[in-house]
């Protein structure tokens, strides 16, 4: 009988998903882009004056919904002295894939050096007070990051585990201690483990060995009492194991972390900001769950975060400059009502606000093939030809920017039943569906069993 129960498993386990891959590929589409910004100044009283602004978009590529934008910036030091101005470009990425190939700045014909700031993760509040000037700025710190449940030179022990045999993920550890009643204070971070569990102040950890280090950095307590249980396939197949303890600064590990992944990013990203990084996830862990992982903390650097590029352009007396930022933007894919995607893209002005003026405003824009209109838009632009949108306007526009690119002139509403309407039905076909499935498995597994009897 036992047979017939795991195939019973298997068709179940197998419907699921496969029903799944249909709906989410019959079903609206929907990617979330990015907006960029404008360059600005960190002082807010600024003599500097904008004279003019030409602002690029480059979207003629037709395998992506990524561009290129360029704003070229003229100028005016309306002063008599040499100014010495501390910008700052505001970027939108997620540190695995910048590199400085995806930023260029440059200021009297020279590309200029910047400096790199980790900013805020986009899901850490409202994107609106985020973007907000005064928040940018704030995060630009060439301080090292302080806990607010730990010290960087604050000690620990830190346990490592190597079991005594092969490394061909057929060794199972199992670790499981107990932490005081009163364990507010104490925190650990695991290394290696792919499962954990925690039940009142019962710790269990789980993994495969494979060679890697199997490790446990403790703080609060001075000592745990580990039970560990290594063995292969079942539990009576005992191997023998060794524990080494040292006591570490957490400063100690959170390096280790980086020097594990240092040649994963760019050589402008310093290992003071990595370090930044790391340690303020860490705080976030502890405050939240109480503990983290090497794993939890690698997971920081895949995510859209604010990136900070600061630098500095000299601005000789009564004479105009020109600085120009280029790099990549992506846009918003909407498919979600429509017969074709609209993808919408964005564009912050209001950092240049805080420039002593603003006078003109250039937009240029090259749309892709497959969607070569704009069907919709903040600003009146006027179409030319070969996919050009353009406009020209004095000051700074009151509202962001942002335009919404079409396949045809005229947006196509998607006919039938909206999605509102069928999701309802789907959500409920689909346990009814595996239902009656195993209910016609089963009956057939039940009557070959009377046959064989």
């Amino acid at each position: 009988m036992r047979k017939y129960v795991v195939i019973v498993f298997m068709l179940m386990f197998f419907l699921h998903p496969i029903t799944s891959v249909i709906l989410a590929n019959s079903g609206p589409v929907y990617w979330e882009g990015e907006p960029g910004h404008s360059i600005l100044s960190v002082e807010k009283n600024s003599p500097i004056i904008v004279q003019k602004e030409e602002l690029t978009f480059d979207l003629a590529d037709d395998n992506a919904i990524d561009g290129k934008v360029t704003a070229l910036y003229e100028m005016y030091n309306p002063t008599s002295e040499l100014l010495e101005v501390a910008m700052v470009f505001p970027y939108i990425g997620n540190l695995l894939y910048l590199t400085q190939d995806n930023i260029t700045i440059i200021a009297n014909g020279k590309m200029i050096d910047y400096q790199m700031f980790i900013g805020d993760r986009l899901d850490s509040g409202d994107k609106e007070e985020l973007f907000h000037f005064d928040n940018i700025v704030h995060s630009i710190s060439g301080e090292v990051y302080e806990g607010e449940h730990f010290t960087n030179n604050q000690v620990g022990n830190l346990y490592t585990i190597k079991p005594i045999g092969p490394t061909d993920n057929t060794i199972t550890v199992d670790v499981n201690f107990d932490l005081e009643s009163d364990s507010e204070e104490t925190y650990f971070i695991s290394n290696g483990f792919y499962s954990y569990g925690w039940y009142n102040n019962s710790i269990e950890l789980s993994t495969r060995y494979t060679g890697e280090d199997i490790e446990l950095f403790v703080i609060g307590e001075e000592d745990i009492n580990l039970n560990i249980h290594a063995y292969i396939d079942n539990k009576e197949d005992i191997v023998d194991y060794e524990v080494f303890t040292q006591q570490k600064e957490i400063r100690d590990i959170l390096q280790n972390l980086i020097d594990k992944r240092t040649q994963d990013f760019d050589d402008m990203i310093s290992q003071e900001q990595l370090y930044n990084l790391y340690a303020s996830a860490l705080d976030n862990d502890l405050f939240i769950y109480g503990h983290s992982s090497e794993q939890d903390l690698f997971e920081e650097a895949y995510l859209q975060r604010l990136i900070l590029l600061k630098y500095i352009v000299e601005f000789p007396p009564n004479q105009l400059q020109e600085v120009s930022v280029t790099y990549e933007i992506t846009g918003e894919m909407d498919r979600t009502e429509t017969v074709d995607p609209l993808y919408t893209y964005e564009y912050i002005f209001n950092p240049a606000n805080n420039w002593h003026d603003f006078h003109q405003l250039s937009i240029f824009i090259t749309t892709p093939d497959h969607s070569p209109f704009i069907v919709n838009s903040s600003i009146d632009l006027v179409k030319l030809e070969d996919n050009i949108y353009t406009t020209s306007v004095e000051g700074l526009p009151a509202e962001d920017l942002f335009f919404t690119l079409y396949s045809k002139e005229e947006v196509i509403k998607n006919e039938g039943p909206s999605r509102s309407m069928i999701a309802p039905l789907l959500n409920y076909s689909v346990p009814i569906l595996g239902i009656f499935s195993i209910l016609v498995i089963g009956a057939i597994i039940t009557r070959r069993l009377k046959r064989h009897q």
